[in-house]
């Protein structure tokens, strides 16, 4: 049975947190400033002598490697004056309400005494490595959610980087689904209408219409022929896709022939129709 109508666009689609990044996805892509939705406490040090950056990483990741979930995090950066601050350790403690504030050679100190599986000789050379001192930074707790709001973190906050998956969306920000205004819904309620049509016309098959977005018309509909015709790419979206392709050629050969320019090959498809007559069959199943 096809899903009913209202359940196919609900205003309501996304859990809190999916819907809270949808909405900095929305504002990224806007190129409006966006801020982290949570923050880690996290000790910094600044590196003494940068061509020890290799041998300190190497160290630190043994001893202090930062959980997966702030992966998105960039161990180190580089000031405007040309020093290294490299991320020693995640502190939550630090941000603890019962926890006295501790000056920043404490806060140094007392990162040196909690490493484990250093001997004492790695952790002089630590010790040597960074100034005695330590600092508490919040940095984003949350990966970014679209390539300019982690340019823009790298920027202002602290270098992150940027993968997709590592979203709650879990896909490409272009296709990451964001809020919808009351026309957009409108629409596509329509074209939804039109796809559950033309499904329960081909008795529940799978359906795919191409619109649009700047005109919100029709551009190719199609149903999946793969159980009938045996082929693999034969499904709703590959059918659709190639309607609407050829659609262009034809368009495009018009304007060729009344320029007298020589036409595109027509290329045949698997199943043996032109792309021209195939764009002929589904504009007459088009409303």
């Amino acid at each position: 049975m096809p899903l009913p109508l209202s359940a196919l666009v609900p205003h309501q689609v996304l859990a809190d947190g999916v819907q809270a990044e949808a909405l900095r996805l929305a504002q990224a892509t806007r190129g409006e400033r966006t801020e982290p939705a949570s923050t880690a406490t996290v000790l910094v040090g600044c590196l003494v002598d940068p061509r020890k950056t290799g041998q300190v990483m190497r160290s630190l990741g043994r001893a202090w490697p930062l959980p997966e979930s702030l992966g998105h995090l960039k161990r180190l950066r580089k000031t405007s004056e040309g020093a290294i601050e490299m991320i020693l350790c995640v502190d939550a403690k630090v941000s603890d309400p019962g926890t006295p504030l501790m000056g920043s050679a404490e806060l140094f100190e007392r990162f040196l005494s909690s490493a484990a599986g250093l001997d004492a000789a790695a952790r002089d050379e630590l010790s040597s490595a960074f100034s005695t001192s330590a600092m508490v930074k919040k940095l984003p707790a949350d990966p970014p959610v679209h390539i300019g709001e982690a340019r823009d973190w790298s920027r202002r906050l602290w270098p992150v980087h940027f993968n997709p998956k590592n979203c709650l969306l879990g896909t490409r920000p272009a296709l990451a689904p964001v809020p919808l205004t009351a026309v957009e819904i409108d629409r596509a309620r329509k074209w939804m209408a039109l796809v559950c049509e033309r499904s329960a016309n081909a008795n529940h098959a799978p359906a795919a219409c191409i619109v649009g977005p700047a005109t919100d018309t029709l551009v190719a509909v199609g149903e999946d022929t793969s159980k009938i015709d045996s082929h693999p790419l034969h499904h709703a979206a590959m059918v659709a896709i190639d309607a609407a392709m050829s659609r262009i050629l034809r368009e495009r050969n018009r304007r060729k022939a009344a320029a007298g320019q020589p036409l595109e090959p027509r290329s045949t498809l698997a199943h043996g129709q032109a792309p021209e007559k195939r764009a002929r069959i589904d504009e007459a199943q088009l409303p």
